[in-house]
């Protein structure tokens, strides 16, 4: 650390004018008497304290140059830097304040740029006896960089108007110490400014910096649209704040954000990249963010330990106020924990995100968290609305709960409209979330909707809505006493990845979960219609649910066979087994080319262990384009020109097979096909004929095996051949007008 010595620079220039003119004109009685007054002058420099600024690394606390104002001095009128008139010290260069005032304030002179220390003063202009509507201190179109040392108090005046500090727009503030020892408390004592900030009614705050000390900023709490702790006026935004150290403590006034905009005012730029913080909006304000009925802004944390609560009237911990959208919130560090407030007259404020609101309002703005944040959001829980218009307060509807991260309750009948922006939550962090309660009528017979952990809060007739879509193309096929359901993923994983699915049936409410699709519903009444429904789950809770499936008849199998869908995929050595025996799907093409307008059957087998078997199997396209019936036919409309689909047989115990098909616009020829086959095989042994096309683009229409003697040697749909009985055997393979014969020999 480093120090320069700050001396009287203009002082010691004069003393040595004075001196040169006294040397010039040769008086001797005047010599002297300089003398002795340089020589008194002299012992009152050397004990004079010297005053250090320290400039370490990083931030810089500066204090100003020995030019000491004491607020409570109402006689000395004027000194370098500053004057004094009519109870105001008006600053013009650095100063160091002191001293304890009830009836004096400071202005800094606009347009000057000055360092400011303030030691042990308190400016309280808020007393009974000195009724006025003035800032303690007042920096309009000023820089300064103020450095804390001991404990300093700055109120504003009772009369509508006036901040402890006011930096309005077009201001800039920078609070500096050097550790949290120092600080600073300032508090609004009206309705019309911040306690840091904008002093009136519609002045939004100006550049407020805090990097270092212990700030308490305390809005006004005893009336109705106030303004904020640090940021703006009553219905003006918060301005641009920066927190980037020590120890800062706000509350809002009524309806006010802690930090952000006054009643009626948007949260402006907030950004936090450390310190420790705590915030606390005020019936109906952000914590963080907005004031009542505004946007939370933009809110930027990249570290730091913040706690930020809407404290009551459906603000958002860190967002929008009541009524509010959430802005746009980055969080990529820090540890953070948010509280949305308690619903009073709509639905609980979302921990991070939308305020509590009405229809239309309250959205979730756009979130995301990332980096290495830590974040626990809450929602505040929805309340219940009395009517207070006759004689006994009647109640008249209930709210719901805000989300944990994502929009606030409300308290409608209509649901949650107030929206889901987007969610992105990717941190090597721990994120917790969970939604509100909704507010429960006095006999407890009915309530509101819960928040949901991450998404849309609630209403008073409903739950939110998670951000986790519902998966889509939900699909059900049934076996014996089951059935096997096959779903799409949603398109939005609700900011973090999907970790499982649950499928439910109906009636009967029977579960079933799995990580991937398709799932088996077990433990299915034969004789009994099912419709199934699937909901996705995230680190955050279950998702929306999904529409239900077509329904579909589990019964009991015939002759050991399945019981819906069934197609023949085998030859004379196939025999009928129970669908959930099945172990294996084989084609004898994993990829194939259509031509548009056209048809091709998949040829698919279904085995249990080694054996072919007869099985109803379930078939889909991920391509809503190209349709693909239950016996594996594949259709491509002629408007399709190009594309491609993943076409998927699935058993009823799930065992699946995956074919892609290729779209062209034009018919392909083949040109040549070979088939790849052994030469001999002992008898019980199989093995798959290996089929390549040429050109490997030419577009099918259809592929056959057949075998010259099946009880001698047998060849199924996919390709498979299985010595049964010695002897010499041709297979011959068909791919559209082409045919190739192979010979094999069973030993």
């Amino acid at each position: 650390m480093k120090y320069r010595i700050i001396g009287n620079e203009r002082q010691e220039g004069r003393l040595m004018l004075r001196l040169r003119k006294l040397i010039k004109h040769g008086s001797v009685r005047g010599l002297s008497v300089f003398l002795c007054a340089a020589l008194v002058g002299a012992m009152s420099l050397a004990a004079a304290p010297v005053v250090y600024a320290a400039e370490a690394t990083g931030v810089v606390p500066l204090q100003s140059s020995g030019i000491v104002i004491d607020v409570n001095d109402s006689i000395t009128p004027s000194g370098a830097g500053w004057t004094y008139s009519s109870g105001v010290f008006t600053v013009t260069g650095d100063v160091t304040l002191t001293g304890s005032t009830t009836v004096n304030r400071v202005v800094v002179q606009s347009g000057s740029t000055v360092n400011i220390t303030l030691k042990n003063v308190t400016i309280d202009l808020g007393s009974i006896i000195a009724k006025n509507s003035f800032s303690a201190f007042d920096m309009t179109g000023a820089t300064v960089n103020l450095t804390l040392v001991g404990a300093n108090t700055l109120k504003s005046g009772v009369l509508g108007s006036g901040a402890g500090i006011r930096v309005p727009n077009g201001a800039s503030l920078t609070i500096n110490a050097i550790d949290a020892n120092n600080s600073l408390t300032a508090q609004c004592n009206n309705s019309g400014g911040a306690a840091i900030g904008g002093g009136y009614r519609s002045e939004p705050g100006g550049n407020i910096t805090i990097n270092g000390g212990t700030i308490n900023a305390y809005g006004y709490q005893l009336q109705d649209g106030s303004g904020a702790g640090i940021g703006g006026g009553t219905q003006a935004a918060g301005g641009n704040i920066t927190i980037n150290g020590g120890v800062v403590n706000a509350d809002g006034g009524l309806y006010a954000a802690a930090i952000g905009g006054g009643a009626w005012g948007a949260g402006g730029n907030i950004l936090i990249t450390g310190g420790i913080v705590n915030a606390t909006g005020n019936k109906s304000g952000a914590g963080i963010g907005g004031g009542s009925a505004c946007s939370g802004g933009n809110i930027t944390i990249t570290g730091g330990t913040v706690s930020a609560s809407g404290k009551n009237g459906g603000g958002a911990g860190i967002g929008g106020g009541v009524g509010g959208d959430g802005g746009t919130i980055t969080i990529s560090g820090g540890d953070i924990i948010a509280v949305g407030g308690s619903g009073i007259w709509s639905g609980g404020g979302a921990g991070v995100g939308g305020g509590g609101g009405t229809p239309n309002s309250g959205g979730s703005g756009s979130i995301t968290i990332t980096g290495d944040a830590n974040v626990t959001a809450t929602g505040g829980d929805g309340p219940v609305i009395y009517n207070y218009g006759g004689m006994t307060p009647v109640v008249e509807s209930v709210g719901g709960g805000g989300a944990g991260i994502g929009s606030g309750g409300v308290s409608d009948t209509n649901g949650v409209v107030g929206g889901i922006g987007a969610i992105t939550i990717d941190t090597t962090g721990t994120v917790t979330a969970k939604g509100g309660a909704g507010g429960v009528y006095p006999d407890g017979n009915l309530s509101g909707g819960n928040g949901a952990n991450v998404g849309a809060g609630g209403s008073s007739s409903g739950d939110g809505t998670p951000a986790l879509g519902a998966p889509t193309n939900v699909a059900a096929a049934a076996g014996d006493r089951q059935a096997v359901v096959s779903f799409t993923a949603p398109a939005n994983n609700g900011g973090s990845a999907i970790t499982g699915y649950v499928v439910t049936s109906s009636p009967g409410g029977m579960k079933a979960t799995g990580a991937v699709s398709p799932i088996t519903v077990t433990g299915l009444t034969n004789g009994t219609a099912y419709t199934f429904t699937v909901t996705a789950t995230n680190a955050f809770g279950p998702g929306a649910v999904s529409a239900a499936s077509n329904p579909v008849t589990p019964l009991a199998k015939t002759d050991g066979g399945s019981n819906q869908g069934t197609d023949n995929q085998g030859t004379d050595n196939q025999k009928t087994a129970a669908a959930e025996n099945v172990t294996k799907l084989d084609t004898p093409l994993k990829t194939v080319w259509v031509q548009s307008g056209k048809s091709f059957t998949i040829p698919c087998v279904a085995y249990d262990g080694g054996t072919a078997i007869q099985a109803g199997l379930m078939w889909t396209s991920s391509n809503d384009k190209i349709k693909v019936s239950d016996t594996g036919k594949v259709t491509v409309p002629k408007s399709l020109k190009k594309g491609k689909t993943t076409i998927t047989a699935t058993a009823a115990n799930g065992v699946a097979l995956k074919v892609t098909v290729n779209v062209s616009g034009t018919a392909v020829k083949l040109t040549k096909a070979t088939v790849r086959a052994p030469k001999s095989l002992m008898v019980g042994q199989t093995k798959k004929l290996g089929v390549k096309l040429s050109p490997a683009k030419a577009t099918l229409t259809k592929i056959t095996f057949k075998s010259s003697k099946a009880s001698g040697l047998s060849v199924d749909k996919a390709g498979n051949v299985t010595a049964l009985a010695k002897g010499k055997y041709t297979v011959t393979v068909k791919v559209n007008g082409l045919t190739v014969k192979k010979q094999i020999t069973v030993k």
